[in-house]
């Protein structure tokens, strides 16, 4: 909240040094007659400060542009501070549902919250990410087009503790009913997914599908069927779960992300639905209500 009214007094002060930059620049000479004034004042205070003005136009503009980096950093600090907290409390929450519902660290259980984000706002963090890993090639032939729209993480909390992910699921604009993958098809519709999967962990995925046994090609082709991924993103993922559960979160009666639900669980998956079905609704408003809040 302190950071959007700091963002508000920034587009004032900003309008008003604009002004007073656009003055300076109409000023000629220094001349004591106000109608070299771009605006004429018959006042006799003005008429004294205009050769100063003048003559120390250069630093004045100079002054106001380095306040105005100075607002902007302390804006941009502060937005962070707040997103951290809002982020804190997310990571805080969905650790209890884990707790609280899904059976905390027996199960390799995870809560993902996805966002909508344009390619061009996350490609280099996520090139940057991989550039010195073995899965850099990888990433290159499936990294984010600066022009198309993703799901990317927003938040995540995980029994084991997961590693950095830069997981993301395209949003095809041609299309809205063809999603390309469980987490795009709840956001394009609007309505809750769950899928029951193979369990491929424990799969090694080589570099060409057909390397692999004709036991394990029938499990991993199913598992990419009914994910709706291709292969090459396959062995980009870090956890393949075999338990999807997808809701969507609204903002302003507008689909804003997916929250998703996933185990890993060996030998069977747990439905996370049925093990959900007597709070997913609260848990989905209180998403929602959090999201509103720092939006």
């Amino acid at each position: 909240m302190k950071g959007m009214i700091l963002s508000i007094w920034q587009s004032i002060l900003s309008l008003v040094f604009a002004f007073i930059i656009y003055y300076l620049s109409c000023l000629d000479v220094a001349v004591g007659d106000v109608s070299n004034y771009p605006f004429p004042f018959s006042c006799s205070s003005l008429k004294s400060i205009y050769p100063i003005c003048y003559n120390h136009k250069i630093h004045i503009i100079v002054t106001l542009f380095i306040i105005l980096i100075l607002l902007h950093g302390v804006l941009l600090q502060r937005l962070k501070k707040e997103s951290k907290h809002n982020k804190y409390w997310l990571k805080r929450f969905l650790q209890h549902v884990i707790n609280q519902d899904l059976g905390g660290e027996v199960y390799e259980t995870r809560i993902t919250i996805f966002c909508k984000k344009a390619g061009y706002k996350f490609i280099i963090p996520y090139l940057w990410h991989y550039a010195f890993t073995k899965k850099f090639n990888l990433a290159w032939q499936n990294r984010p087009r600066i022009c198309k729209s993703y799901l990317t993480i927003y938040e995540r909390f995980s029994f084991p503790k997961s590693v950095k992910s830069y997981t993301f699921f395209e949003l095809s604009e041609e299309d809205a009913m063809k999603p390309t993958s469980i987490v795009a098809d709840c956001y394009k519709r609007g309505v809750s997914k769950h899928e029951s999967l193979p369990y491929i962990s424990e799969i090694c995925c080589p570099k060409n599908f057909y390397e692999l046994s004709g036991k394990e090609q029938k499990l991993v082709q199913e598992y990419m069927d009914k994910t709706g991924t291709d292969y090459t993103k396959l062995c980009m993922l870090n956890r393949k779960a075999n338990f999807i559960y997808a809701v969507p979160i609204r903002h302003n009666q507008e689909i804003w992300g997916v929250v998703v639900f996933d185990s890993n669980h060996k030998p069977e998956c747990k439905d996370l639905k049925e093990m959900l079905k007597n709070n997913i609704d609260n848990y989905q408003k209180i998403i929602q209500f959090t999201i509103q809040l720092y939006k």
